[in-house]
Order: C-alpha cells, then sequence, then structure tokens
C-alpha cells in the first residue's frame, strides 16, 4: 500500500514545520496501514484534538469541510506516544500531563535532545512516567520527563528512574513505526 499524498500538491509551512492535516496525522500514526486502522487512528488524533491533547495552528471551530492544521514537529511524534499510551489503556485525563509536558520540551528546544534521538536513531530517547501510590492503593502519575542517552547527558544509570513503578518508552521505537506524510511505503 502507497502512502496517501499530501492533499495539498505543494506543502506548506508554519514556523518552518510543514502543515499536516488531522488525515495526515491519522495516516502517520495508524498501526494498521489499513483502512480500519487509518479511521481509527483519524477518530483519536481529532479526539485528542478536541480534549486539547494535541495543538492545532487554525481554529478549533474551523467549520463543515475546513481542516484542522497541525505542525508536522512535534505533532506527529506526541500523536504516536499517545497512542502507545492507549495501548496501556490511558485515557483523555491521564494523558493530559504527558502531551503537556512533551509541548513545554519540545517549546524549549528539545532539553536533553530526546525528540532528536528519536527521530534520527543516533541515540536513545525515552519517556519516563513515574508513580507512586494514594491513599487508596491506586497508582498515581507522580512525574512525568524525558530523557537521552546523547553523548552530553548523564550516564543511563543516572537518568533511570527512582520511582516505586516506572513506565519506560522507548521514543526511538515509537518514531520508527511512524509513516511520515507523502513518503512511500514498500
Amino acid at each position: 500500500m502507497n502512502a496517501r499524498p499530501l492533499k495539498n500538491p505543494e506543502p506548506r509551512y508554519h514556523h518552518g514545520n510543514l502543515v499536516l492535516t488531522a488525515k495526515d496525522v491519522a495516516e502517520a500514526i495508524s498501526f494498521k496501514k489499513d483502512k480500519q486502522g487509518f479511521t481509527k487512528a483519524l477518530r483519536q488524533v481529532k479526539h485528542w484534538t478536541d480534549s486539547g491533547l494535541l495543538q492545532i495552528i487554525t481554529d478549533l471551530e474551523t467549520g463543515s469541510g475546513v481542516a484542522r492544521e497541525y505542525e508536522d514537529e512535534p505533532t506527529v511524534m506526541i500523536a504516536a506516544i499517545l497512542q502507545e499510551l492507549v495501548l496501556f489503556g490511558w485515557t483523555i485525563d491521564k494523558m493530559e500531563p504527558i502531551a503537556a509536558r512533551l509541548y513545554k520540551d519540545f517549546e524549549e528546544g528539545d532539553p536533553g535532545d530526546v525528540f532528536f534521538a528519536a527521530l534520527t536513531g543516533e541515540f536513545s530517547g525515552y519517556l519516563a512516567l513515574e508513580f507512586g501510590v494514594d491513599s487508596r492503593g491506586r497508582l498515581k502519575l507522580e512525574k512525568v520527563h524525558t530523557f537521552s542517552t546523547a553523548p552530553d547527558e548523564p550516564p543511563l544509570a543516572e537518568s533511570l528512574p527512582k520511582a516505586r513503578s516506572v513506565l519506560l518508552l522507548d521514543l526511538g521505537a515509537i518514531a520508527d513505526r511512524i509513516t511520515w506524510p507523502g513518503i512511500e511505503i514498500a
């Protein structure tokens, strides 16, 4: 199956980033590269946008027939991470602080080169979700942070979380499954 060509034959840019539609983002992150997988991913992208997890560069209420537009960076990577969290049964309210942190890290120039690591594969980038236990004996998200194994970063052993329970996502593995818009699939 070939990737669907971008809707606009002439790519548009916003602040140096490629402008994508919800369909482009969904195609990039869908696990199954068929109509059913695409439809499921598109519903998720629209729901995450309506819930404020994914940022758009157009008005949220665009009206009928007017596409919502996203910057490719960091939207595609963040959407792929959210989709990974859905596999763990995470809900919108639980993903909110994670999406906010990822956007913040990206806006601060990718401290620790985590996005760079994930996208280039030159070294490893991780998302660590650290949990404690609340008074009812349930896991409670306490800290969200990213780190990498970049040469100028502390050794991996120093970066690893010390919390009671941790969910550690390899962002490079997540980036590897993304089908970037306009790229042909073999």
